[in-house]
């Protein structure tokens, strides 16, 4: 079994260093559009390549524009590499490591440094592979790190990535000084509270708290948000309950309020505030979350907001309207009905895209028989949310892509190669 295990693993790599060839050959033969402003690093590529692989896998703006660098990067900068990689002796963990490794690195010196971590690669823990490379391309980078740096700060982030069970990552992407120094502080507030054992949600049996280091690192955090976002440093309230926090080793008090003032929204059912059924409650931007922690976020809330929806289908009424720009209501509607942008495979979340009519309010398309297609109302039916990157591959007729509604909720996406994609508006869960 290991060796059938291994043998596969070896025909997997074959395949997919296949495939990533032909991914680095298709974006060569995808050149710029008239008036397109093409990616500064790929000026010979059309940034619109990646709307077809975007579609083609189902995948997100991100996710497919990896593909593309990524495939780049092997094929044509790391020759020895790759051609380890397509005969199986190098797997796929091992690849993406070093393509990890290389990242923000001169393609001009890779060729030149791989011999430096190939011949170890397979032998070595992927993590530890990426740290290795990384020290071997920047002890060989010629472009000092300081400018280097400069540059990088401007990525600078944070996200939120769901997980299972009503449970969140968020994730931040700082300076290292500055983030070793965030974590390291919280290590200590975390230390010194354990020691305490404040708040502890239990005891072991030998009687000390029950809550593991990771769990006061995490609530130390939360305190310290609270804090800083609930409390100013003058006013009455500030005097009543904003007293400084302790430092690390002193006796923690209850100094923080719990609620991080911000907008949610959250669907729950009639039924099921009446006790009529078991469905979960939504939070919007993340998905389906226990009653309870819907509840405790009502009873603080300032305000309700609420939304006539069918009984059924579960889609909010509403009546359109003929202006371009979508009312206020309506606007919160399509985003609340489409919590994610409806571009093939793309997955960002709602708020922060734009809304796109399908069907084109001012400007008069074709079908693909030649009839001119009657122009666009702004409707609950024409509206979708859209990023700015899926909005204007649908809009520029330079791209080639067509976008058209073919039934209630349903769409018709024909690419520049003559693909045909189907989408049909649901109620998906959304991401951060």
């Amino acid at each position: 079994m290991l060796n059938y295990i291994q043998a596969s693993e070896r025909q997997a790599s074959w395949a997919m260093a296949r495939q990533a060839k032909a991914i680095n050959v298709f974006a060569t033969r995808r050149p710029p559009v008239l008036g397109e402003d093409p990616p500064v690093k790929h000026p010979d590529r059309s940034r619109y390549a990646t709307a077809e692989i975007m579609a083609m896998f189902g995948i997100g703006t991100g996710a497919a524009e990896h593909l593309i660098t990524d495939a780049e990067l092997l094929v044509q900068h790391l020759p020895d590499t790759f051609a380890q990689f397509s005969d199986g002796s190098l797997d796929q963990r091992r690849v993406r490591a070093v393509i990890r490794g290389c990242e923000n690195t001169p393609p001009q010196i890779l060729h030149e440094i791989e011999n430096k971590f190939l011949n170890s690669a397979m032998s070595c823990n992927p993590n530890a592979l990426t740290r290795k490379v990384r020290g071997i391309a920047e002890r060989h980078n010629p472009e000092p790190i300081e400018q280097r740096h400069q540059r990088a700060r401007t990525n600078r982030d944070v996200w939120i990535t769901p997980l299972p069970d009503g449970m969140a990552c968020l994730g931040a992407r700082l300076p290292a000084t500055e983030a070793t120094l965030l974590f390291n502080s919280l290590e200590d507030w975390a230390k010194a509270a354990k020691t305490n054992g404040e708040d502890s949600h239990g005891t072991t049996p030998t009687g000390r708290p029950s809550r593991s280091l990771a769990e006061y690192r995490a609530d130390v955090l939360m305190d310290l948000l609270h804090q800083v976002l609930l409390h100013s440093s003058s006013g009455s309230e500030a005097n009543e309950s904003a007293a400084a926090p302790p430092l690390p080793g002193q006796p923690c008090g209850p100094y923080f309020k719990k609620r991080i003032p911000a907008v949610l929204n959250i669907t729950v059912s009639a039924d099921r505030l009446l006790g009529a059924s078991n469905d979960p409650a939504t939070l919007d931007g993340y998905g389906l979350i226990p009653l309870d922690d819907a509840k405790e976020l009502a009873a603080t809330a300032k305000f309700w907001r609420r939304f006539l929806t069918d009984p059924d289908s579960g889609r909010i009424v509403s009546v359109g309207r003929k202006t371009r720009k979508p009312p206020r209501a309506m606007a919160r509607e399509v985003r609340l009905r489409d919590p994610v942008c409806t571009g093939i495979g793309c997955d960002r979340p709602a708020r922060s895209c734009e809304l796109d009519h399908t069907a084109p309010y001012s400007r008069f398309v074709y079908s693909s028989d030649g009839v001119v297609r009657p122009l666009g109302e702004t409707s609950l039916e024409n509206l979708r949310p859209r990023c700015p990157y899926c909005h204007h591959v649908k809009d520029d007729p330079h791209t080639g892509w067509t976008v058209e509604n073919v039934g209630p909720g349903v769409t018709r996406t024909v690419t520049p190669t003559g693909r045909v994609y189907l989408q049909t508006q649901g109620h998906m869960a959304a991401p951060f």
